[in-house]
């Protein structure tokens, strides 16, 4: 969780340039775990954030971080999506399954 906070990040002020803003929400309840980083810098759009994910192992001219993303999401059974609601400029939203709670459980 620390490497893909640290990629949303590093990502996100990169993109919003020295003018721009990045806010950060980490939430999490018993269910999930929920990191969302948004920038003001120019929007992503959908194809773009489709091309970066799949590219051949995270071979992406552009870097690697948000593919990296996009694996570890997928390894534990999350989510990584673009939050094509979002009007300022890009929102990244990562949410994996909360393992504290299902450890509990079992």
């Amino acid at each position: 969780m620390r490497q893909v906070m640290l990629n949303l990040l590093l990502n996100a002020v990169k993109a919003a340039g020295a003018e721009g803003k990045v806010d950060a929400l980490l939430k999490a309840d018993g269910e999930r775990v929920q990191f969302c980083v948004a920038n003001t810098g120019s929007p992503m759009s959908a194809e773009q954030f489709s091309e970066i994910l799949t590219a051949e192992r995270g071979r992406d001219p552009r870097g690697f971080g948000l593919w990296v993303c996009h694996e570890f999401a997928n390894h534990y059974g999350g989510k990584f999506e673009l939050d094509a609601t979002y009007e300022a400029g890009t929102r990244l939203v990562f949410s994996i399954p909360n393992r504290d709670r299902r450890e509990i459980e079992a």
